[in-house]
């Protein structure tokens, strides 16, 4: 099973981290930056071999992001290129952005 954790920035509260752990194993992180009006996934870490894990931190993102009132969605993760196509969004010069429904569906 799948697990996906969150950690709020000490230094910066508009910072989290998100860890996937399968059976207790870190599998990957991104870091969600709500500074601005729209949220920004702006790293992404994962096996390639795992795309899933990447797809359900991205979801795990933007859901918490969608929760706190954020309705844009950006990511330039150039890394996680194929999951973000899969995932509605459209690349406009290496922004991979949409609306954060439309991400999640």
């Amino acid at each position: 099973m799948i697990f996906f954790d969150h950690k709020i920035s000490e230094q910066n509260s508009s910072l989290i981290r998100f860890t996937a752990y399968e059976n207790d194993v870190s599998e990957g992180d991104c870091l969600l930056d709500l500074r601005y009006s729209d949220a920004e996934v702006t790293f992404i870490e994962y096996n390639k071999n795992k795309p899933y894990i990447a797809e359900g931190l991205i979801r795990a993102a933007f859901n918490y992001a969608a929760n706190k009132g954020f309705y844009i969605g950006k990511s330039s993760c150039e890394c996680a290129a194929d999951v973000l196509d899969r995932m509605n969004f459209e690349n406009r010069n290496g922004l991979y952005i949409n609306d954060i429904p439309s991400i999640l569906m």
